[in-house]
């Protein structure tokens, strides 16, 4: 609620979108799920609607907020100070009604250790990447920069329900998300299944971001023993004839009441997909300048 009425006074809540990472992260031995209840009430965003966005990160990740109006393309960050929510934390066990009194009352600036403020639209990134890159470098966001900025972008130009879930497990978009996405879809047309989770098993072969993607929409899991990772050697990926250069998953399907076995290899052409975005494969590897989230983002 605190983090609502931060953002309020700096931006215009038209057409909101929120994105935490809320009750993955704890604040010592406290969860912090509850946070999300207090977007929720304070401003009226959910997932149902579609514009709150509960992004996975580990436990001991700082507990942050970013608020971006879809209008403008503004966005508010702020990051939790964990001491201070700490201590009111232990305070409420002790006096609760206090407590809550005491802590309403803070300043911003005493229960975040940082707020701020910055236009993400991406057509003006893309345009001027070098300025939006000396904000990455400082962090800016906290080190959200890359993950806030493609994912308030995408949800901007407008998306299906089912990607934003997988956005959530993955954390970011990133062309590699969208191509597991889009495999995903090309599979339930061609090689559909009733029960993914039971008939299917995906080998990943070799993985990227795409194996995310089908964690999500086929419950396919290496949890659930029908998710396999596998790396190919440079001597592997030299064996391979031209024609599978491109590959991505080999998918066996099991029938449930015959026990037959079919299987499908997808590949997926990145050269196309550089092709059409106007961007080149050595730019996703220039992490020492701005080409490496430019790329991405353009691509997505």
């Amino acid at each position: 609620l605190k983090a609502v009425e931060t953002a309020r006074d700096l931006l215009e809540f038209k057409e909101l979108l929120v994105i935490t990472n809320a009750g993955y992260c704890k604040i010592g031995e406290y969860t912090t799920e509850k946070a999300l209840n207090g977007l929720m009430i304070g401003a009226k965003v959910s997932r149902g609607k579609g514009n709150l966005v509960n992004v996975f990160s580990h436990y001991n990740a700082p507990l942050w907020f970013a608020f971006f109006d879809k209008k403008s393309k503004d966005c508010v960050y702020l990051e939790v100070n964990s001491t201070t929510l700490k201590k009111y934390l232990e305070m409420e066990k002790e006096n609760r009604t206090k407590a809550l009194q005491e802590f309403m009352n803070l300043d911003p600036t005493d229960l975040f250790v940082r707020i701020a403020k910055e236009n993400i639209d991406a057509e003006k990134l893309l345009t001027d990447p070098e300025s939006w890159q000396k904000k990455m470098v400082e962090k800016v966001f906290g080190g959200n920069e890359f993950r806030i900025v493609t994912i308030a972008n995408v949800w901007a130009k407008g998306v299906p329900n089912d990607f934003m879930r997988i956005v959530e497990v993955h954390d970011h978009v990133c062309p590699g998300l969208i191509s597991g996405y889009m495999i995903a879809k090309y599979l339930s047309d061609v090689f559909p299944s009733q029960n993914p989770r039971k008939e299917y098993v995906i080998i990943a072969v070799p993985p990227w971001c795409k194996d995310d993607a089908f964690i999500v929409l086929f419950g396919t899991t290496p949890g659930h023993k029908n998710m396999f990772v596998k790396w190919l050697t440079p001597e592997q990926k030299a064996m391979l004839p031209d024609k599978a250069k491109n590959v991505a998953n080999i998918v066996i399907k099991r029938d449930m009441k015959t026990g037959e076995l079919k299987g499908i290899v997808v590949g997926f052409n990145w050269s196309k997909a550089m092709k059409m975005g106007g961007v080149k494969r050595e730019d996703f590897k220039s992490f020492d300048t701005y080409k490496w989230w430019w790329a991405r983002l353009k691509l997505n």
